[in-house]
C-alpha cells in the first residue's frame, strides 16, 4: 500500500518549508499565554501551551538531520565556525544591542548582566532569544562530536546533550532544555534512516498508529498531571516532576515522528503547502521567531497598553511580520559577509 514512498521525502525543500509554519505557530503559544482569548484549563489551551516547545522540538530535529546529512558529504567541519556559528552570534548580538534599546526607551528593565549573558548564554534580554543561545550550544556539541568522534558521532551527540540537560536543569527555566532531545535524534534519524525508511515501508499502518497512540497518551498524563489538584497518580513531588519531565520529553520526540510520518505519507505529493506566501513565510521563520517579542513590549509595556485581547493579537501578529521584512535584509547581509564560499574540489 505504501510502496510508492520516496526516499527524499524530508529533503531540504520539505523540511524548509514547515519553517514559516512552525515560526507562526509559535508566535499563536506566545499570544495564547499573553492573552485570554482561549481558556487556560482546556484540552486546547493546553495544546496551545505545548505548542511552543512542539515547534522547537521539530526546529531542533530538523538540524540535527540536517547537520549530519552535511557532515557526510565531506569537509564540512572545515568553514563549520565562520558558516554556520558565527552568523548566528551576530544577528544574536544584534539582537541584543535592539532588545535592549527598546526596553530601556519603554522602561523595562535592562541590567548589565543580563545583556553580558545574553550575548554568551543564560541572559534573555532577547525575548525568545534562548532558542538561538541553545542552537549554538547544540551545533557545538555537534562540532565537538564530529571533530573528535567521527565513526560515533550520533551517540556522542546525543550523550552531550543529556549532559547539557542534566547542567540545565540546575539553573535553567524548563524551556532552555525540554526540547533538547529532539535534537540529537534528528541526528540519528540521518544515520538511521534507510533503516527506519524500509520498516515503516512494511508496517506504517502499525508503527504511525504506535506514534498517534503514544503521542495522545502522553498529552493526556500530562494535561491532568499539570492539575495539582488532581493528580493523576499517587506520588511524590519530586517523583511526579522526573515523571511529567520525561513525559515531555517522550512527547517532544514523538511529535517529530509524527512529522515524519506525515511527510512520508505525502512523500509524493503536497505534504508542504506550495502556496507562495507559505513559501514566502519559511524565507523569514527566523526574524518571525525573533522579531515577535519587539512587537509584545511595544504594544503593552508601562508607557501604553494595549488592553484588548484580540486588537493586540491581530496587531501583534501584523508588527511581527513588518518587522520580520525589515530586518530580514540584514540579516541577509550578515550571513553573506561572513560565509566562507564553497570550493570546488
Amino acid at each position: 500500500m505504501y510502496k510508492y514512498f520516496s526516499s527524499d521525502y524530508f529533503n531540504r525543500n520539505r523540511t524548509e518549508s514547515l519553517k514559516g509554519f512552525l515560526a507562526l505557530a509559535v508566535l499563536f503559544h506566545h499570544l495564547y499565554q499573553k492573552t485570554q482569548i482561549v481558556e487556560h484549563s482546556t484540552f486546547f489551551g493546553f495544546f496551545l501551551q505545548s505548542l511552543g516547545y512542539y515547534c522547537v522540538s521539530i526546529f531542533f530535529f530538523i538540524s540535527g538531520y540536517g547537520l549530519l546529512m552535511s557532515f557526510n558529504r565531506g569537509g564540512y567541519l572545515r568553514t563549520y565556525q565562520q558558516n554556520r556559528v558565527l552568523p548566528i552570534l551576530i544577528i544574536n548580538a544584534l539582537l541584543v544591542f535592539v532588545y535592549a534599546l527598546q526596553k530601556e526607551l519603554l522602561d523595562i528593565e535592562v541590567t548589565w548582566d543580563n545583556i553580558c549573558l545574553s550575548l554568551i548564554y543564560g541572559g534573555d534580554i532577547v525575548d525568545n532569544g534562548w532558542y538561538l543561545l541553545c542552537i549554538i550550544v547544540f551545533y557545538e556539541l555537534f562540532y565537538v562530536s564530529g571533530r573528535f568522534f567521527p565513526k560515533q558521532i550520533s551517540k556522542c551527540v546525543f550523550l552531550f546533550t543529556v549532559f547539557y540537560i542534566m547542567l540545565a536543569f540546575y539553573k535553567m527555566p524548563t524551556w532552555w532544555y525540554i526540547s533538547s532531545l529532539a535534537f540529537p535524534f534528528g541526528v540519528s534519524f540521518g544515520k538511521y534512516k534507510i533503516k527506519v525508511d524500509e520498516i515503516f515501508r512494511k508496517h506504517f499502518l502499525l508503527c504511525s498508529s504506535c506514534c498517534i497512540i503514544a503521542y495522545l497518551s502522553c498529552f493526556i498524563l500530562l494535561f491532568y498531571g499539570q492539575k495539582e489538584s488532581e493528580p493523576l497518580l499517587s506520588m511524590s513531588h519530586y517523583q511526579a516532576v522526573a515523571f511529567n519531565l520525561l513525559l515531555s520529553f517522550m512527547h517532544g520526540v514523538l511529535t517529530c515522528f509524527l512529522i515524519v510520518c506525515a511527510m512520508m505519507l505525502k512523500g509524493r505529493n503536497r505534504f508542504c503547502i506550495p502556496s507562495q506566501p507559505m513559501r514566502w513565510l519559511s524565507s523569514i521563520y527566523l526574524e518571525i521567531y525573533v522579531m515577535q517579542g519587539l512587537a509584545f513590549n511595544f504594544l503593552r509595556n508601562s508607557r501604553w497598553y494595549l488592553d484588548n485581547d484580540y486588537l493586540f493579537a491581530v496587531s501583534s501578529i501584523v508588527l511581527t511580520i513588518v518587522l520580520s521584512v525589515i530586518i530580514h535584509p540584514v540579516f541577509l547581509r550578515i550571513i553573506a559577509f561572513v560565509r566562507v564560499p564553497k570550493q570546488s574540489k
